[in-house]
């Protein structure tokens, strides 16, 4: 490979699933999110657009999967730019799948979360004390 080249692969598309954040042994967090994007395919016989879903596994780092499993739920429409990474099953070396990861380097969150798919709301604040009536006090103030 020769200095100077980077391969970065841009991706935009829809969260396929609310992101779970986890963290390593050594406490560094990471989320796996599933991206959906549909690509036009043409038109079929009857002049209809064609499209075919591609998905996409995007996994983020450090304060970045802390700010997607904050911010993020299934349907978010995302962009997201990061290098491809290539991994086969540790477990079963002779398994001839290869995985493919997007591994994120910067994301774009490019709608808001529908009030449905919000983050749980925090608890009401207590309600604001009634202002007593005169009728509330005792008649044996001693002054």
């Amino acid at each position: 490979m020769s200095k100077g080249t980077k391969d970065y692969t841009v991706v935009i598309g829809r969260a396929t699933a609310d992101p779970e954040v986890k963290y390593t042994p050594s406490g560094t967090a990471f989320a796996r999110v599933g991206l959906a994007v549909n690509r036009y395919r043409g038109k079929d016989a009857e002049g209809n657009r064609r499209e075919e879903a591609v998905y996409y596994n995007a996994v983020f780092w450090n304060k970045m999967a802390e700010m997607v499993g904050q911010f993020v739920r299934k349907g978010v429409k995302m962009y997201v730019r990061g290098e491809l990474e290539f991994r086969k099953d540790p477990k079963d070396p002779n398994d001839s799948k290869v995985w493919v990861d997007l591994r994120v380097n910067e994301v774009e969150i490019l709608e808001k979360m529908a009030t449905t798919q919000a983050a749980p709301a925090p608890p009401p604040k207590p309600a604001a004390p009634t202002p007593a009536s005169w009728d509330d006090f005792d008649d044996d103030i001693p002054f």
